[in-house]
């Protein structure tokens, strides 16, 4: 078992050493894409390892949305996501000083959750490909407690806190492997980010790693979901190490340029 997680975790590091720390080229979105926390479209490939959040990336694009697959393999990265979420900005004018952003944050797990979800990945990742029923408990965990998106900046929605099941065509996914990684998933329609995909349209855009909070949500009359950041919890930081990663946000920008 040791053994297999060793080799796991070489073939990893060869392959976060071979890709650029942006992505640095549009691609096509598969036409039988699925938003479900795998990355099978891609042969669980990817365009960009990015050294400062230690996460593996693709962006992708067709005529009508816009898509990111983001995915984590260390334990102390898989952690901070589970506590604080991505957030994924768009500035769709190209330049990191766009006034008006556009924003989703996910996922956003409820403090009570998120040291139970944790636990039970961690424990896969020390079972890696051992155990279908552990694969099952730690994604039925995600599923049930990661049904919100935080979104920022879409004026025909306004912010708030949206259910995954949207009308609006904002979609989010996340999945846990037999291999202990974590795999989250964002499509975003490009007419609510008002832009056209048949142009070769250049985006600066920026993924930052929250984080962790306590998320306390409540509902306001209109139905309407809410979240109250207090701290970060301890029970996620139990270690100086540990602390140092997850106390502070970390992020990274680019440039995107549509494929079509």
């Amino acid at each position: 078992m040791l053994l297999a997680v060793l080799l796991i975790g070489q073939q990893q590091v060869s392959m976060a050493q071979k890709l650029p720390n942006t992505q640095n080229k549009g691609v096509i979105l598969p036409a039988a894409f699925k938003i479900d926390g795998l990355a099978e479209e891609w042969g669980n490939n990817f365009q960009a390892y990015n050294k400062n959040t230690n996460i593996y990336t693709t962006m992708a694009n067709n005529d009508q949305f816009l898509y990111l697959v983001v995915q984590a393999a260390e334990p102390i990265i898989i952690k901070k996501i589970i506590g604080g979420g991505i957030s994924f900005t768009v500035c769709a004018a190209g330049k990191r000083s766009d006034p008006n952003p556009f924003a989703v944050t996910y996922p956003m797990v409820d403090n009570s959750y998120q040291t139970s979800i944790y636990s039970t990945v961690n424990l896969l990742r020390g079972n890696a490909g051992k155990s279908d029923s552990l694969v099952e408990a730690a994604n039925s965990k995600i599923a049930k407690e990661s049904k919100t998106i935080k979104i920022r900046g879409f004026r025909t929605i306004g912010d708030s806190i949206i259910s995954i099941y949207n009308k609006n065509g904002i979609k989010a996914a996340s999945r846990v492997s037999d291999k202990g990684t974590l795999t989250c998933e964002f499509l975003i329609p490009l007419k609510l980010l008002h832009i056209s995909g048949a142009n070769k349209q250049t985006i600066a855009y920026n993924i930052m790693l929250n984080s962790p909070t306590v998320l306390q949500s409540t509902s306001t009359k209109k139905g309407k979901l809410t979240a109250v950041a207090i701290s970060i919890p301890r029970s996620l930081s139990n270690n100086e190490s540990d602390s140092n990663v997850i106390q502070y946000p970390t992020d990274y920008w680019g440039e995107y340029t549509f494929k079509n």
